[in-house]
């Protein structure tokens, strides 16, 4: 069955524009629906689940205790009488929905059966493909499972890639948690976003924003990250800039290494390992897979290019890498 947001609201234009901004940016994890008159929203109530639902606080008092829903919050149009229940219908989207997730995430959750794999990307070696490589892998995953990309690595060129420069970031993440606001809804609401089923957090813009953090705040995001139980797995890119890579990457079950096999790579790993065994953490090496991907030059128009990675050559050497086919 089919879980649904309901609003309802004799202002026409205001459930239309609200609905849209909704379906537009994706903030809440069910199905949309608006309605303007009681009846009409009495009898959808009837015949679907509804998880929440907003409604225009007088209508509400003409006919309460006649609508089945999990939730209700009531809009009002003055800002005064905002309380924890009541909500003031014209202020921002983003705002009233992280208030309203809030009040979800506070009702019982149920607790994934499937344990959490966290899946490092990393390679000393430049320019080998690191971030194609996780693209490609996380939309193939994404087709079975809920998969989300972290990307710690600093100057990654992903806001280009995809055209989101002006979007939500890991700088605006670790924002949040610097706040104490580190519930996975909200970063839900302002951060996470998608691009062929597969969940993403766009890198920070600026390498201070990883060098200026300390790096317990990176473990921190991962583990309320798993343990909300949302993801099936987590693939985390990593290079040397993240003030975590290395205990990061002693918490991987697995940790896929593009290389190439000149000589300046081959000192860059030579002293990768070096460096391991001096920091007692061989047992990285353990659970490193070295790959060589086929090289993928192609850009493409922006967004469909990502989507493109998975039906190329690429694609199909990630195939072969995770089912042998």
């Amino acid at each position: 069955m089919n879980h649904y947001f309901v609003i309802c609201d004799r202002e026409e234009a205001y459930v239309e524009r609200f609905t849209a901004l909704l379906n537009e940016r994706k903030l809440v994890p069910w199905r949309i629906e608006g309605v303007t008159d009681p009846e009409s929203l009495e009898e959808f109530c009837r015949t679907h689940r509804v998880e929440v639902l907003l409604m225009e606080e007088e209508l509400f008092r003409e006919r309460t205790g006649q609508f089945a829903a999990k939730k209700t919050l009531l809009l009002t149009a003055l800002p005064s009488r905002e309380t924890e229940d009541i909500l003031f219908k014209y202020q921002s989207v983003v705002e009233m929905m992280e208030k309203i997730m809030c009040c979800q995430k506070e009702e019982a959750m149920p607790v994934s059966i499937h344990p959490v794999q966290l899946v490092g990307i990393y390679s000393p070696v430049k320019r080998c493909q690191k971030t194609l490589f996780a693209l490609s892998m996380g939309q193939i995953l994404a087709k079975e499972q809920a998969v989300l990309y972290l990307n710690f690595s600093s100057l990654s060129g992903l806001q280009v890639l995809l055209g989101k420069e002006q979007e939500a970031d890991l700088s605006d993440l670790l924002y949040l948690m610097a706040q104490g606001r580190k519930k996975p809804d909200i970063w839900k609401t302002r951060c996470i976003q998608t691009i062929n089923n597969l969940d993403y957090i766009l890198p920070v813009q600026s390498p201070a924003d990883l060098h200026d953090t300390d790096a317990s705040a990176f473990s921190e995001i991962l583990r309320i990250l798993r343990e909300s139980g949302d993801y099936r797995t987590i693939l985390l890119e990593l290079d040397e800039s993240c003030p975590a890579c290395l205990s990061l990457l002693q918490e991987c079950s697995a940790i896929y290494m593009p290389v190439e096999e000149d000589t300046l790579s081959a000192a860059q790993l030579g002293q990768y390992e070096q460096l391991l065994g001096r920091m007692g953490s061989s047992s990285v090496l353990k659970k490193t897979i070295r790959i060589r991907p086929p090289w993928h030059s192609g850009m493409g128009e922006k967004g469909q290019f990502v989507e493109q990675l998975v039906w190329g050559e690429l694609g199909d050497y990630v195939r072969r890498l995770l089912w042998g086919k």
